[in-house]
Order: structure tokens, then C-alpha cells, then sequence
């Protein structure tokens, strides 16, 4: 079982403008809170702590590992701000999209996280600040599911966003449209199993099992290239090429 704490700011002023209504000091406690609780019952629960990466937060991403080094967090993830749904959100990314110049101040940074957390004997993961296509996103849409709370079943949350519309607002790489929201089932109508074996839902599946069997996308060939493209609605998400 993994608990996973999302900041966006090692310090309250920073946090609390960007994540409006979470409130940094009782993050804080109710991870002091939780910590506790598993200290006390000798729990092997994994406490990691996510920070999102932005423009206007990524100096403050050493300072992070020193509070949850302070905090006793052992495990931390560097995430990306990876769904932008307007114009406006494309200027906080900290990663570069592909025609753009390495993002070598961030680089920098988050290295110097890396090695203090190394230091203190914190694990870190962090995703990448370049786009580089993947086989298959960090999802893991052959082998996970994301279930939305009217019980639609999608193949992750960035297909399924907690919208009215069906249309959801995506920008990508310079260009901001329009996704139709896309669901398989729903639990109400159907069990689990039936939605997972449903055709489509299969065959969406089936088009990233091919692209991992592959291996190395660069064996692929223009012949080839269409046999061993993602679903389409996947095609224009960051998560895709690694960030």
C-alpha cells in the first residue's frame, strides 16, 4: 500500500498560492500524523511525497528534500506538470517540449536535489524534462484502470478528467483543443471483468502490448508505423513522451 502526499512548494507562501485551498501547514501536520501512525503500528505502508515541478516552484526543490528529510519521508517523486488545460498553464511546465532549448537551469536543480537526497538516504525518482516517446506511458493503461466516481471506467484519469463536458480542454505542444472524454463502461451497468474484456477496451490495450513487444520504437519503420501507433487520444498527451 503506497500513501503519496502531493506539494507543489517547499514553503507555505509558495504552496498555498499555487494549490489554493490546500492548505501547506496542515499538509505538514497530517504527514507528521501519518508517519506517526505507522512508526507506532510497525506499518510497511510507503509514504512517498510528490512534488510538482513549475516554473515558479522548481528553486525551491532542495529545500523540499530537506523537509522531508526532517519529516522522515524516505521516498520522494519529481513530477511534471504533464495536463495543461489552458494557454495560461503552458508557461508554468519546467520541462521543454521538443523544439524548445533543454531546460538546463531545472536540469541543474534537480540534480543537486538528487544528490542531497542521496545524502540523506532519501529514494527519488524524477520524471524527465525532455520529451521522448515512450511504448508505453507511466500509466500503465495494459495493466491499470482508472474508475471516476459515477463509476466510468477509462484507461487513466488524464482520459477521463472530472469535467461536465464530454470535450476536455488539452494543450500540447504549442497547440491547446479539444479530447472527447473517453470511457469503456460503466461499474453500474456492467461488472469490472466485462468492461476490461470488452473488444474495444481490448483492442486499446493491444495497441501498446504490440509497441512494448517491440522493444525499441526506433525499429520501427515507415511501413510499420501505423501497426505500432498509440490510441489515438494518447497521441497528444505528455505522458506519453516521458514527463
Amino acid at each position: 500500500m503506497v500513501i503519496a502526499i502531493t506539494f507543489a512548494g517547499a514553503r507555505a507562501i509558495t504552496h498555498n498560492s499555487i494549490r489554493r485551498g490546500c492548505d501547506f501547514d496542515k499538509v505538514v501536520r497530517n504527514v507528521k500524523d501519518i508517519l506517526n501512525a505507522k512508526r507506532r503500528l510497525g506499518s510497511d505502508v510507503r509514504v512517498i511525497a510528490s512534488y510538482v515541478m513549475l516554473s515558479m516552484n522548481v528553486h525551491e526543490i532542495p529545500e523540499f528534500i530537506e523537509l522531508c528529510s526532517d519529516l522522515g519521508i524516505e521516498e520522494v517523486v519529481l513530477d511534471n506538470l504533464s495536463y495543461m488545460l489552458n494557454r495560461g498553464m503552458v508557461t508554468w511546465k519546467a520541462f521543454s517540449d521538443p523544439y524548445e532549448a533543454r531546460p538546463r537551469r531545472v536540469e541543474r536543480i534537480v540534480r543537486m536535489a538528487v544528490d542531497r537526497a542521496r545524502e540523506l538516504g532519501i529514494k527519488v525518482f524524477n520524471y524527465s524534462l525532455t520529451c521522448w516517446e515512450l511504448t508505453e506511458c507511466p500509466e500503465r493503461p495494459t495493466e491499470s484502470l482508472f474508475i471516476n466516481v459515477n463509476g466510468e471506467v477509462s484507461p487513466c484519469v488524464f482520459l477521463n478528467l472530472p469535467i461536465r463536458d464530454q470535450d476536455m480542454p488539452r494543450c500540447f505542444m504549442g497547440s491547446c483543443f479539444k479530447v472527447r472524454r473517453l470511457s469503456f463502461g460503466n461499474v453500474a451497468d456492467k461488472s469490472l471483468l466485462e468492461i476490461w474484456l470488452d473488444k474495444k477496451y481490448a483492442d486499446f490495450r493491444s495497441r501498446f502490448i504490440r509497441r512494448r513487444a517491440l522493444g525499441d520504437l526506433v525499429n520501427i519503420t515507415e511501413h510499420s508505423l501505423i501497426e505500432y501507433l498509440p490510441p489515438s487520444p494518447c497521441l497528444s498527451c505528455y505522458r506519453l513522451y516521458g514527463v
